[in-house]
């Protein structure tokens, strides 16, 4: 197994490019306010450029996290729900009583969901294999936590197996930071050549899924860490911000299980 040896993603368009494209755009946006009619609509939306000028800013600069030193992402995170929070105040402002109109919600949403995904990128391992049968992963914490790793890992629950295609690991340093190669390493060892490191940046849930008609389990639903579907979670968390969490052991083992179809639920967020 091989873990990628550069800790930072590599973007196909350079943060300046990007940035100077967005202020092209945002130069046009603040000429064709001028344009406005001198109505009371028309002034509230020439108000209003200001902030979602500032929230697509926030947007579009979550993309380049991953040039932020370690000890001031967590800073940076704080300054954009302030200066999110800002924005929303001014524009609620704006439109008194009224609700917002649907372009201005979706500024909002798009700058809060690029915060909270920021925070929660890392590397995600996928089974590659016919069956992972993983075990229980107190050595795994232990060396992770030994050589300084201080953010979230996902694992499989102890005895419960996994097939091909299935997410079976999440590794996110703190706040989102990239990961350092030698904590992904360990992690790519520990699973084995039934894993691989797949293209995935946040967290996905595997829930097995059940037909007691059927007499057992049908299915692995796959959905994004946000939707819970029903059925039985697989992952757990083993690692909490640097902190080992309590992993339950796995139980008697028994005849191999049959292998299960791994689905992919249509609302997952894109990784």
């Amino acid at each position: 197994m091989t873990a990628p040896g550069d800790e930072s993603s590599i973007n196909q368009e350079t943060p300046a490019t990007t940035w100077t494209i967005l202020l092209a755009k945002w130069v046009v946006l603040s000429q064709a306010s001028l344009h406005l009619p001198k109505s009371e609509d028309g002034e509230r939306w020439r108000s209003a450029i200001p902030a979602i000028i500032n929230l697509q800013a926030v947007t579009h600069a979550m993309g380049d996290m991953d040039d932020i030193e370690d000890d001031e992402r967590g800073p940076s995170f704080i300054k954009a729900k302030v200066l999110v929070q800002e924005q929303a105040s001014t524009l609620h402002a704006l439109w008194h009583d009224e609700p917002l109109p649907e372009m201005l919600t979706d500024c909002l949403s798009d700058a809060n969901d690029a915060i909270e995904l920021a925070q929660r990128t890392g590397l995600e391992w996928i089974v590659v294999g016919e069956r992972l049968e993983f075990p229980h992963p107190g050595e795994l914490i232990a060396i992770l936590l030994a050589t300084g790793f201080d953010g979230d890992l996902y694992v499989p629950t102890p005895g419960v197996d996994l097939f091909t295609d299935s997410p079976c690991a999440f590794l996110m340093a703190r706040d989102g930071a990239p990961v350092h190669g030698k904590h992904a390493q360990i992690v790519a060892d520990f699973l084995g050549d039934e894993a691989e490191l797949g293209e995935g940046r946040q967290f996905r849930q595997v829930y097995r899924q059940f037909d007691f008609l059927k007499g057992g389990p049908v299915r692995d639903l796959v959905s994004d860490w946000k939707t819970i579907q029903s059925g039985q979670p697989l992952l757990v968390q083993g690692i909490q911000q640097g902190q080992a969490c309590g992993v339950t052991l796995p139980g008697k083992k028994g005849p191999p299980m049959k292998v299960l179809p791994v689905e992919f639920a249509i609302n997952e967020s894109e990784a």
